[in-house]
């Protein structure tokens, strides 16, 4: 029942109503009209879904499970930092055998 008071669920069905019947009953409105409210409700309803997005997201922590799951902690990055530092030492250990040219 809540979703019926979306004004994105009117404005969307609001738009398809007035194409149809536009279209069902000739009506002979510009179809240059009906493409422009067509455009505008749907630059509305992408403004307005990422309005909602943008609270919803707001509302957690960067951290959340939810929403960016593979963040590594501080200290996940630094152990990462230092084995790529062995590696790099033990690449330079074996390519220091190799002979160049």
């Amino acid at each position: 029942m809540e979703k019926l008071k979306s004004r994105k669920l009117w404005v969307l069905i609001g738009t398809i109503i007035i194409a149809l019947v536009n279209g069902y009953w000739e009506l002979n409105i510009d179809p240059e009209i009906i493409w422009t409210v067509v455009g505008l409700a749907g630059v509305y309803l992408v403004g307005q879904s990422a309005a909602d997005l943008g609270k919803e997201l707001s509302n957690k922590t960067v951290r959340n499970e939810t929403i960016l799951p593979n963040i590594p902690t501080p200290e996940q990055l630094e152990e990462f930092q230092e084995q790529a530092g062995r590696i790099a030492a033990k690449q330079d250990e074996i390519t220091a055998g190799l002979p160049k040219g």
